[in-house]
């Protein structure tokens, strides 16, 4: 038994902002009750036609994203387009605290079932719907994707390199930050319930959830006259940020394998090229251009092509535990 034991969800909910946020109730006990659509094969959810993996206990599996934000969760398939369909989820609602979607906005009314027939189905239902830019408003229309959500909020301007336009993240953050929101919308509601009996509808926008985490740049700019896309951004050169070289992500040999190095000090550069001078190739390491960190600071691109090029030659490899990263060269 777990927490949420007592609840129950009527679940349309896919991909990561919206079957994250199902996929956390679900861990605390929560039933989740999966809604796929028979005609389009449940691909409403994209995460389903990822590859598969093969497991050797279960034979072929979905494809890892599709497990990870589904499991304990049951599911049923209902083609909400016959009328024996319409039924069945009536009666789902009927039984159901929750009901939860990430569809565009529209999408659930259109098929039948807006949240004035839903509370028609059960006084007190808690709906909660997560698009873009929710179901009011004059952007309600356009749909979107977490990295479009970044762009539209704000976030994607807060990263990018010098003298370069915003770079955004190459991560899908607000599709999974989304996911987390959407969970406390849900929580929240139930809270409400409980105390007052009331259910309601949150309309949850998730472009205005991701522009609630830009609290700190807003504050920068409208309090202290700190714009975020300063000289020299990202490096660390802002009075109250100390600079730091090498500080960057480096190739390592294989597949994805990489390096992260941050050297804070001098102190940190001294660790370092012990690593780096006792092999054949780290001689360079020792040039007296990079003996302070104003001198690495003022070489930073070269010390950076320098780095990457020792790092491309060198494997990562975990300590038993996994918590730590060391090198060894292949260049003897």
């Amino acid at each position: 038994m777990g927490a949420l034991s007592h609840i129950r969800i009527c679940d349309f909910t896919g991909q990561l902002a919206g079957a994250g946020a199902t996929r956390v109730l679900a861990a605390f006990g929560a039933q989740v009750i999966r809604i796929e659509d028979p005609v389009t094969q449940g691909r409403w959810d994209i995460l389903r036609d990822m590859e598969p993996f093969v497991d050797d206990r279960r034979g072929i599996e979905f494809g890892g994203g599709f497990q990870n934000h589904n499991v304990e969760k049951l599911g049923i398939t209902l083609n909400l387009r016959t009328e024996r369909g319409r039924e069945l989820l009536a009666d789902l609602v009927r039984v159901s605290d929750v009901v939860t979607e990430n569809f565009a906005a529209g999408v659930l009314a259109r098929l039948g079932f807006p949240y004035e027939r839903l509370r028609e189905i059960r006084d007190d239902v808690i709906y909660v719907s997560n698009c873009g830019f929710g179901h009011r408003g004059p952007y309600a229309a356009f749909k979107t994707w977490g990295p479009i959500v970044q762009s539209c909020c704000g976030l994607t301007f807060t990263s990018g390199l010098p003298d370069m336009p915003p770079a955004g993240w190459g991560y899908s953050y607000m599709d999974h930050h989304g996911g987390n929101f959407m969970a406390i919308a849900i929580l929240t509601a139930l809270i409400h319930r409980n105390r007052t009996g009331e259910g309601q509808w949150v309309d949850m926008s998730c472009t205005d959830a991701g522009a609630s985490m830009l609290g700190p740049v807003v504050l920068e700019y409208t309090v202290n006259g700190r714009p975020s896309r300063r000289e020299g951004f990202p490096y660390s050169s802002r009075n109250d940020s100390p600079a730091m070289a090498p500080h960057n992500i480096y190739k390592a040999r294989g597949d994805d394998q990489w390096f992260a190095v941050a050297c804070r000090d001098d102190r940190d550069w001294g660790a370092l090229i012990e690593v780096i001078g006792a092999t054949d190739d780290g001689a360079w390491a020792r040039d007296a251009r990079y003996a302070t960190l104003a001198g690495r600071v003022e070489h930073q691109d070269d010390l950076d092509e320098r780095m990457n090029a020792w790092c491309a030659t060198r494997a990562t490899r975990r300590s038993p535990d996994g918590s730590s990263t060391r090198t060894r060269s292949t260049s003897r």
